[in-house]
């Protein structure tokens, strides 16, 4: 399987899950984002949300090997970061000291 196989079975796996997540209200990543821009405050597991997202973003992009990978892995991140529920980042997976 190819990255761009990859990359297009995941996007349509999780536009699946988006369509349900807008029923069931999701708060994703940039909903938080958006939040705390416009003064609301958020919570520490919010906040601890983001800063796992944040350094796990980094990390994974730091670590590409080539422009291909680094091209699927920011497009990746950008679903992420727009159709996830935002307490999935705070799972040991996306919890990255750097």
């Amino acid at each position: 399987m190819t990255k761009k196989t990859d990359i297009s079975d995941f996007l349509a796996n999780e536009f699946k899950s988006a369509k349900r997540s807008v029923l069931s209200g999701i708060t994703s990543i940039n909903d938080l984002k958006e939040m705390d821009e416009n003064g609301r405050k958020l919570s520490n597991h919010q906040q601890d949300a983001i800063l796992n997202y944040d350094r796990y973003r980094l990390y994974m992009l730091k670590t590409s090997k080539d422009d291909e990978e680094y091209r699927s892995r920011y497009e990746l991140l950008q679903v992420m970061a727009n159709l996830r529920q935002y307490d999935e980042f705070l799972n040991k997976k996306y919890n990255i000291g750097l």
